[in-house]
């Protein structure tokens, strides 16, 4: 029920109460995950996957996808594909409490040494943000593609301006894959050690 309230909160963009909620909820042992402080820069709760996802609120959400199947959760997290996964997936997402008007960095430690094609272009995060007010629609940065420049690579982006300065928000980042023009489709073994969401001073 009370994790069910961080959702609930979430959900209604009353974002600085879902993150306090959530940091009790960790501290009293009720979720097993790392606790958030946006203020300095720890937007994404379990950014070395250390935990069991549970699917809630800011935990990560591992996507079921037909041929794809995640392990992991004790230091990085797995995923093994078979090659016979759609030709485009979304598969894992996380909602992170971000400051309005602000410049961020998406940063993330992959490997995909094991996959037939080690540096496939088909992987890439995107950041998706809501408009507020009478500005409907979504803003969605797409990031570059995940292994094009090795191990580690970065993204950044500007948050939405709010109502008043320095107001909590969220957006939500999803991995996702789409077969690029003139490749076969992945497989193998691809490998996430991190993914950290960094506030730009």
């Amino acid at each position: 029920l009370l994790t069910g309230f961080v959702d609930f909160l979430a959900g209604a963009d009353r974002i600085q109460d879902a993150v306090t909620v959530w940091n009790q909820l960790v501290g009293r042992g009720m979720i097993h995950s790392g606790r958030l402080d946006p203020a300095n820069g720890v937007s994404i709760a379990d950014p070395a996957f250390q935990f069991a996802p549970a699917a809630k609120a800011f935990d990560w959400r591992v996507a079921e996808v037909p041929g794809v199947s995640a392990s992991g959760f004790s230091g990085s997290l797995r995923f093994e594909i078979n090659g016979n996964e759609p030709q485009s997936f979304q598969i894992l997402s996380v909602l992170a409490p971000v400051f309005s008007a602000a410049r961020y960095r998406l940063v993330w430690k992959g490997d995909g040494s094991s996959l037939h094609s080690p540096q496939d272009p088909g992987f890439s995060f995107l950041i998706t943000q809501q408009q507020s007010g009478q500005q409907p629609g979504d803003v969605v940065t797409q990031c570059p593609p995940l292994l094009s420049s090795g191990n580690s690579s970065g993204c950044n982006f500007v948050t939405l301006a709010g109502s008043k300065p320095g107001e909590m928000k969220k957006a939500q980042i999803d991995l996702r894959y789409m077969r690029a023009q003139g490749t076969t489709r992945v497989s193998g073994t691809l490998q996430l050690r991190a993914v950290r969401l960094e506030l730009i001073q």
